[in-house]
C-alpha cells in the first residue's frame, strides 16, 4: 500500500511540473497576443501562440451554455440564494467541469488517491475496534502476555493510522489548490483578454461590484469548503456503511434498525432548526468585499484624499462599511447559538445514551433480541472476558458510527456554507461569459434616475476619418469628446476598426521591457534620452509611476505610440502636462512617421497640427454663427442633446514647423462663439500662468536653498568666534 502510495504521489508531482511549464508558455503567448493587439502594424510572432489563444476561446464557446445567467443570484433576497436546490446542483456541475476537466486530470487522480486513503482509515477504524475489544478482554482474563502482544499491535497500527490522517489532510489541501488553480487560472483567462472584460465589467454591467473580492477570496474559500466537504462527507458515509455492518454482526438487525431510526429522526430535527448558512456566507463574503474596496479607494485616491481633506468623509465611510460587516457577524453568532446547543445536545449526548442502551441490550435481553453474530453474544456463553470484549467492540464502533454521523449533521452546515460560495463563484464567471458576447445587465432605475434616450449614431455621420487627415475634437467637459474614443478604442461595444491605438489621459506604467535599441531609439523621439543615465539604465526594475514627473509619465506614453507606430491615434489630452515645446516636437514627429492623428484637448495651441476640427457643444448652448472656413457641415442631434460641428481648417496647418511662434493662430473663424473664444483665451492664460507658477516655485526653491546655505556658514563663523 505505501509503495502504490510514493508511486501514485510521484505521478501526481510528474504532472504539476508538466502543467507549470504548460502555464508558463500560455503566459508567455499570451503577453505576446498583448503586444501583437497594441500593435496591428508589424511584428512576427509565433502562430502557436495564436493557436492556443483560439484554443481557449473555443472551450469558453464551449462552455457558455453551462453558464446561463439565469442561474445568478440577484440579490440577497433571491429565492434561490444559498440553497440546497437545482439551482445549486447546476452551478456546482458547471463549476465542476473547469476544475476536473476530465478524469485523466490531476485533479481526478487526487481525488482518488484520497478516496483510497479515506477507505484504509475506515479499515483501520475497525481493525483498532477489534483490538480494543481483545485488549480488555486478555486484561479481564489476565493474560498478561495476550495483553502485552495486543498493545504492541496497538502501537504498530498506530503507524500506518497516523500516515494515513496525515494524508488525507494533505490530499484535501492539495485538492483544494488544484481546484484553485483552475478555477482562478479560468478566470484570469476570461477577465483579462481581448473583449476587454475586466473594463466591461465596471462601467457597462452592474452585476458585480468588487471583482477582485471575487477572484481573491471568493474562489479560496470556495475550493476550501468543497475539499473540505468531500472529505468531511466521504469518510463519513464510508464509515456509515462498513460499521453497520459490522454492528449487524455484534448487535444483530433489530439494533441496527433502532440507531438508523434514531438517526434519521434526529438529522431531520436537525435539518428543520438549521439556519440558512448559505445566505449568511454570501452576505458576509459580499459586506468584506465591500469593506476591502473601500480601503483600497483610500489607498488608491490617497493624495487626493490629502490635498481636500477628505479623511473625515473616508473613516465615515470606512465605518459604516464596517459596522454593517459587524452588525451581521452578530447576528449570525446570534442565530448559531441555539443550533450549537440542539446540535451538540444530539450528537454528543443522545447518540452516545442510545448507543450504549444498543450495547447493552442484548446482554439483558438475549431471548428477545437474536442476530448475534460470531463476535455477537451467542458464542461467548457466561464468559465475562467475551462479555467484555464484544461489548467493548461494539461500544468502539457505535462510537465511530456516532461520529460518521455527527460529522455528516456538521456537514450539513458546510453544505449550506458552500451554496453561497457557489452562487458567487457562478455569477462572476456567468457575468464573465456575459461580457464576452457584449451582453450586459445595469441595475433597474427608478423614474428619478431615467435619462433620454439617444437615437443611435455612427461616426460616418461626420464623413469618416480618412488616413492623413488629422482631427481636432474640442468642446466642454461633459459633452462626449472621450465617449467618442471609448467606442473608437473598443472600450464600449464597437463593431468596425482595427489599425488605431489609444492613449487616455492617465498613464499606464507595466513592468514589461523591450531591446536596448529599440527603447533607446523611441526614448530621444520623445526627449527622454536621459531617463536610463538618470535612473540607473534600462534595467532598472522600479515603480514607475512614483519616480517619474507627470510630464516624464505623458512622454512615456506617448513611447508607446512611436514604437507601435499604428496607423491611427487617439490621443486623450495626453499631452497635459508636457512642455508646449516638447509637446510640439512630439507631433510633428509622429505626423512624419505617418500617424493620423485623433485630438482631444483644450489647447488651442494644438490646432496648427490638425487639419480638421470637430466640436461638441450641448444643445443649450447659444447657436454658433456662421463660419469662414473652405467646408463646413454640421448636424444637428436634438434628441440626443449635443451638436456636432465639423470644422476644415487651413491645407498648411499641418505642414506649420514648430519653430514658429508657439501662440495659437486666430481660431474666431473655428470657435463657435464669444464663451469658446473666451474658453481659449483663458486656457493660454493659464498655460503663461502655469509656466510663471513654475518659475517662482523654482526661485522659492533657489531662494531656500541659498538661505540654507547662509545659515551654514553664520554657524561655522559662530565657532570660529567661540
Amino acid at each position: 500500500m505505501v509503495s502504490l502510495v510514493v508511486v501514485l504521489y510521484s505521478y501526481i508531482q510528474h504532472r504539476q511540473t508538466a502543467e507549470k511549464a504548460k502555464r508558463s508558455m500560455s503566459l508567455s503567448a499570451a503577453l505576446s497576443t498583448v503586444s501583437m493587439r497594441s500593435m496591428r502594424g508589424g511584428g512576427t510572432y509565433d502562430s502557436n501562440q495564436w493557436t492556443e489563444s483560439d484554443e481557449r476561446e473555443r472551450r469558453f464557446d464551449k462552455d457558455a451554455p453551462f453558464f446561463p445567467a439565469s442561474l445568478i443570484d440577484r440579490g440577497q433576497g433571491a429565492k434561490n440564494s444559498g440553497k440546497l436546490n437545482r439551482t445549486f446542483f447546476a452551478q456546482l456541475r458547471a463549476l465542476t467541469r473547469i476544475m476536473v476537466p476530465s478524469l485523466a486530470s490531476r485533479e481526478m487522480l487526487i481525488i482518488a488517491m484520497h478516496t483510497v486513503f479515506l477507505v484504509l482509515r475506515t479499515w483501520l477504524s475497525v481493525v483498532v475496534a477489534e483490538l480494543d475489544g481483545k485488549i480488555v478482554k486478555h486484561l479481564v482474563r489476565g493474560h498478561g502476555r495476550k495483553f502485552l502482544a495486543g498493545l504492541l499491535s496497538w502501537f504498530a497500527i498506530a503507524i500506518p493510522a497516523t500516515y494515513t490522517n496525515s494524508m488525507i489532510k494533505f490530499l484535501e489541501s492539495k485538492l483544494a489548490l488544484a481546484f484553485r488553480t483552475r478555477l482562478t487560472q479560468y478566470v484570469h483567462d476570461l477577465y483579462l483578454n481581448d473583449h476587454l472584460s475586466y473594463y466591461k465589467m465596471l462601467t457597462l454591467d452592474g452585476r458585480i461590484s468588487n471583482p477582485d473580492q471575487f477572484i481573491t477570496t471568493d474562489i479560496a474559500r470556495f475550493c476550501n469548503k468543497l475539499a473540505s466537504f468531500l472529505s468531511n462527507l466521504g469518510k463519513p458515509t464510508l464509515d456509515t456503511i462498513i460499521f453497520n455492518i459490522q454492528l449487524i454482526r455484534g448487535v444483530g438487525f433489530h439494533g441496527t434498525v433502532g440507531m438508523f431510526a434514531m438517526y434519521m429522526a434526529t438529522a431531520s430535527l436537525l435539518r428543520a432548526w438549521t439556519p440558512a448558512f448559505g445566505k449568511m456566507a454570501a452576505s458576509h463574503a459580499k459586506l468584506e468585499g465591500e469593506f476591502r474596496a473601500n480601503h483600497a479607494r483610500v489607498i488608491t485616491n490617497a493624495e487626493e484624499i490629502a490635498f481636500y481633506r477628505g479623511e473625515k468623509r473616508e473613516e465615515e465611510q470606512l465605518q459604516f462599511s464596517l459596522t454593517n460587516l459587524l452588525e451581521h457577524a452578530r447576528s449570525v453568532a446570534k442565530r448559531k447559538i441555539s443550533h450549537v446547543v440542539l446540535e451538540d445536545m444530539v450528537i454528543k449526548y443522545t447518540w452516545s445514551a442510545f448507543g450504549y442502551l444498543v450495547c447493552a441490550l442484548p446482554f439483558f435481553l438475549r431471548p428477545a433480541i437474536g442476530g448475534g453474530g460470531s463476535s455477537g453474544i451467542g458464542g461467548g456463553g457466561d464468559d465475562g472476558g467475551f462479555r467484555t470484549q464484544s461489548f467493548i467492540t461494539n461500544k468502539r464502533i457505535l462510537v465511530n458510527l456516532s461520529d460518521a454521523g455527527g460529522r455528516m449533521m456538521y456537514s450539513i452546515k458546510e453544505v449550506m456554507e458552500l451554496t453561497g460560495y457557489t452562487s458567487r463563484v457562478y455569477s462572476l464567471i456567468s457575468t464573465l461569459h456575459a461580457m464576452r458576447r457584449d451582453e450586459y445587465e445595469k441595475p433597474e432605475q427608478t423614474d428619478d434616475d431615467e435619462q433620454p434616450k439617444l437615437p443611435e449614431f455612427s461616426l460616418a455621420d461626420i464623413r469618416g476619418v480618412r488616413r492623413g487627415q488629422h482631427w481636432m475634437i474640442a468642446g466642454p467637459n461633459g459633452v462626449g469628446k472621450t465617449s467618442v474614443l471609448r467606442v473608437l478604442s473598443g472600450l464600449w461595444p464597437a463593431f468596425a476598426g482595427t489599425e488605431i491605438i489609444y492613449i487616455p489621459q492617465r498613464p499606464y506604467l507595466s513592468l514589461l521591457g523591450r531591446t536596448d535599441e529599440e527603447l533607446m531609439e523611441v526614448l530621444h523621439a520623445v526627449h527622454l534620452a536621459y531617463l536610463p543615465s538618470r535612473e540607473g539604465g534600462l534595467g532598472a526594475r522600479k515603480e514607475w509611476k512614483d519616480v517619474l514627473s507627470g510630464g516624464e509619465k505623458q512622454r512615456i506614453n506617448l513611447a508607446r505610440l512611436f514604437y507601435h507606430l499604428p496607423r491611427f491615434a487617439v490621443l486623450d489630452e495626453c499631452t497635459s502636462a508636457v512642455s508646449a515645446d516638447v509637446e510640439g516636437l512630439m507631433y510633428e514627429h509622429a505626423k512624419r512617421l505617418g500617424v493620423t492623428l485623433i485630438t482631444i484637448s483644450h489647447r488651442p495651441a494644438l490646432y496648427k497640427y490638425h487639419t480638421t476640427s470637430l466640436s461638441i457643444h450641448s444643445i443649450s448652448e447659444e447657436s454658433h454663427p456662421e463660419t469662414e472656413t473652405t467646408e463646413s457641415w454640421e448636424t444637428d442631434m436634438a434628441s440626443s442633446g449635443v451638436l456636432w460641428d465639423v470644422v476644415q481648417l487651413s491645407t498648411d496647418a499641418g505642414t506649420t514647423d514648430s519653430s514658429q511662434s508657439s501662440s495659437p493662430p486666430d481660431l474666431s473663424p473655428q470657435l463657435g462663439n464669444a464663451s469658446e473664444l473666451a474658453l481659449a483665451l483663458s486656457t493660454i492664460a493659464g498655460h503663461e500662468i502655469e509656466q510663471l507658477r513654475r518659475l517662482l516655485e523654482a526661485k522659492r526653491a533657489q531662494a531656500a536653498s541659498l538661505q540654507a546655505r547662509l545659515a551654514a556658514v553664520q554657524q561655522e563663523l559662530d565657532v570660529v568666534t567661540l
